[in-house]
């Protein structure tokens, strides 16, 4: 478990402890802060099956985007607004403060852009440089409040490998990793070893933003030890597993919370 939990991160653990009990049949038990592994799941046939859950992120951007979740990537506004920070970095809650004072003027004004305001006293002014130093404000789609978009990022998919294999390894250089694979592996009094990883949309290459690729074709090496190793972004519809039977997608539960909303908790 990630030492200091974010909610980022709790909502990560979230979402796997769903997909995998939805797949496994059987409801996640946390095992709680202080334990060797996060969850674990007995089966219909008497098993016992541990699941760990870490988050692949840019430093930078995971306070942020902690804060961002817990504000349920929205800010307050009367109009429909949007804001993208320019870097992976910003001051949350200034730019939030300073964002939700800019639309509220513009929606006084009855502007549709940051554009519009023309008389505005010297808070607002100030509020405006801070706003447009962090990111862009503009119209939104969905009137009552801003919705928080990640900063815009640029690759060239000919630059990177078509393997996603490829980008499951090179995760293994990152040191969180390495504890969380020895983790999964260790898991004690167990009959399967899962690890479930999350990785944010900034540090995957374009071509995997979304699931609309292909399953991979070879296993990831540096992994072994793992019974199913699975992956799942906040884009994609469907979450990746690769077990002893290789790489395959695997369909979100079909059921769905009281409240209507989607079987993956987002």
């Amino acid at each position: 478990m990630i030492a200091v939990m974010n909610p980022l991160a709790e909502r990560a653990e979230q979402i796997a402890a769903h997909l995998v009990g939805g797949y496994l049949g059987s409801a996640a038990q946390s095992e709680g802060p202080n334990s060797a592994i996060d969850f674990t799941f007995s089966t219909a046939a008497g098993g016992r099956v541990a699941l760990e859950v870490t988050l692949i992120t840019d430093p930078a951007s995971a306070a942020w985007q902690g804060m961002a979740m817990r504000d349920g990537w929205r800010w307050p506004a009367k109009g429909a607004w949007q804001f993208r920070p320019r870097r992976g970095s910003f001051s949350y809650r200034i730019t939030r403060d300073a964002a939700v004072r800019v639309a509220a003027a513009c929606d006084q004004a009855g502007a549709s852009s940051i554009d519009g305001l023309s008389e505005i006293d010297a808070a607002t002014a100030e509020a405006l440089a801070l706003v447009t130093r962090a990111g862009d404000l503009y119209e939104g789609l969905r009137p009552g409040g801003i919705d928080l978009n990640q900063a815009v990022w640029a690759d060239f998919p000919e630059a990177t490998s078509p393997s996603f294999t490829d980008t499951v390894e090179s995760w293994l250089r990152l040191p969180h990793i390495a504890s969380h694979i020895a983790k999964t592996r260790d898991a004690p009094d167990v009959d399967q070893r899962h690890l479930f990883v999350v990785p944010v949309e900034e540090v995957l290459s374009s071509r995997f933003l979304t699931d609309d690729f292909e399953a991979p074709s070879r296993a990831p090496r540096g992994y072994e030890g793992i019974d199913a190793l699975w992956v799942w972004s906040r884009f994609w519809h469907r979450s990746l597993i690769c077990d002893a039977a290789g790489w395959r997608w695997q369909p979100f539960p079909q059921d769905e919370n009281e409240d209507g909303s989607r079987a993956d908790g987002t």
